[in-house]
């Protein structure tokens, strides 16, 4: 059952994956795009923070926070994009779930689902 449930949640992450790739939305917005108050980043950076379980320091540089110089500033961004393309593509929570961080993670850095062999 366990095994069934990795295979699962790797399937479904693979398949979104894909639709950041043929979706508008994911080639467009990007954190810098978003046209938002310093208030409402700052909020949604520390929600991010939770549903990944690590600060903010993991990929932000604390004497430049908008500094893209960590390798980890990169793969947040093109994460960002990927939850962009889910919530434009049927996942934004009117009818199901919303997607997040979380969805995937769980609280961990990296997602604790492994690739079925």
């Amino acid at each position: 059952m366990r095994v069934m449930k990795k295979e699962s949640i790797f399937l479904t992450c693979l398949a979104l994956g894909f639709v950041v790739l043929l979706s508008p939305a994911a080639k467009t917005q990007s954190a810098r795009d978003l046209k938002t108050s310093e208030e409402q980043i700052r909020k949604e950076m520390l929600q991010i923070t939770k549903e990944l379980g690590t600060t903010c320091t993991e990929c932000h540089n604390v004497n430049d926070f908008k500094s893209a110089a960590k390798p980890s500033f990169g793969i947040a961004a093109k994460h960002m994009k990927l939850v962009a393309a889910m919530k434009a593509n049927g996942f934004d929570g009117k009818n199901g779930p919303e997607a997040n961080c979380y969805m995937c993670h769980r609280a961990e850095l990296k997602p604790p689902a492994a690739m079925p062999k």
